[in-house]
């Protein structure tokens, strides 16, 4: 009898970018310069959550973001989760190992849906392409 162990580790990935009234001009197009200024000066003196800036830039105003570092702390700092399960047949890279529950479907669409956000605009229409072709193709 053969077992497979998993381990279910956790990555956190670090993005920078760089905003500044020109970017909130974008996000902000109703505001004038006098008002994105002070809307600046506020997210400079920490009094507007950054969230809800890059929140309000939502699809309409792609943010490029620099990606810097991963950090598999789960790896490194141990405390990550292991299962078990009993296989009779080697399972192949292309197999899913169990079925995902509705819960790690709905996590793993909220991380996809962060991670496309953070794509730059010309990524982001040629990923939506790929998918309406393959969805085409079904």
């Amino acid at each position: 009898m053969k077992i497979r162990k998993i381990e279910w580790h956790q990555v956190s990935s670090y993005y920078e970018t760089e905003i500044d009234e020109d970017l909130l001009s974008e996000i902000y197009p109703d505001m004038d310069a006098d008002d994105i200024s002070q809307l600046y000066a506020r997210i400079v003196a920490d009094e507007v959550d950054i969230e809800t800036v890059i929140d309000d830039a939502g699809w309409d105003v792609p943010i490029e973001w620099d990606h810097k570092d991963d950090d598999w702390w789960t790896h490194r700092k141990g405390g990550y989760d292991v299962t078990y399960e009993r296989i009779d047949e080697p399972v192949s890279d292309e197999e899913t190992v169990s079925d995902p529950t509705e819960e790690d479907i709905i996590q793993e669409l909220e991380e996809l849906s962060a991670m496309f956000k953070n794509l730059p605009e010309e990524d982001q229409k040629e990923l939506m392409e790929k998918v309406k072709k393959g969805l085409e193709d079904q």
